[in-house]
């Protein structure tokens, strides 16, 4: 079980970081350059989906039998690294999005915006727990579980608000020529 979340988890932060990232061109031309640094997000984003390649790659190694229990310990590792760039970049990719008009909208926004400390709060909690795991202070196998479980649900909140907003943007300009523009920059 413990195998199957570090896939899970992995998968998820590394479709995350990969679907940013391809849309990434396009999209950070709507960024103020004296706000944020478009380097920087974009280096989060790839760390986010490389590690979340990695997580995912450790799980299917301990599922596969190639590896022992330790190796789920260094995907909480892993995976909490994912989380901690992922959240600094999270106040950026709310700058991407459209102004908020119905309340979903509004409160997918709030969330976002609130949550970018956080994801990083998870990823330091998942950090610590997957240290300890890896140094064998307590049951690692415990200890590498509440790690995940602590940033599945940080993913979660986030992965819901970010999805309800790019739902909201996708429907309102469906065929838009503004929208094409922005896919295929």
């Amino acid at each position: 079980m413990a195998a199957g979340a570090a896939i899970a988890l992995g998968i998820a932060l590394a479709v995350h970081g990969t679907c940013t990232l391809l849309t990434w061109r396009a999209d950070a031309r709507h960024l103020d350059t004296l706000r944020f640094d478009r380097r920087a997000i974009a280096i989060a984003l790839g760390v986010e989906a490389l590690a979340g390649v990695t997580a995912a790659g450790l799980g299917a190694l301990v599922l596969a039998h190639r590896a022992d229990g330790s190796a789920l310990s260094a995907a909480a590792c892993v995976l909490a690294i994912a989380t901690l760039f992922g959240g600094a970049a999270q106040p950026q990719l709310v700058e991407l999005m459209i102004h908020p008009v119905t309340w979903p909208q509004r409160l997918a926004a709030r969330i976002l915006l609130a949550s970018d400390g956080g994801v990083v709060a998870a990823g330091m909690i998942g950090l610590f727990l997957g240290a300890f795991a890896v140094l064998r202070i307590g049951p690692a196998l415990t200890l590498a579980l509440a790690a995940y479980l602590v940033m599945a649900t940080m993913v979660a909140i986030v992965g819901t608000a970010l999805a309800l907003r790019l739902a909201n943007f996708a429907r309102r300009d469906r065929f838009s020529p503004r929208l094409v523009a922005l896919w295929f920059g």
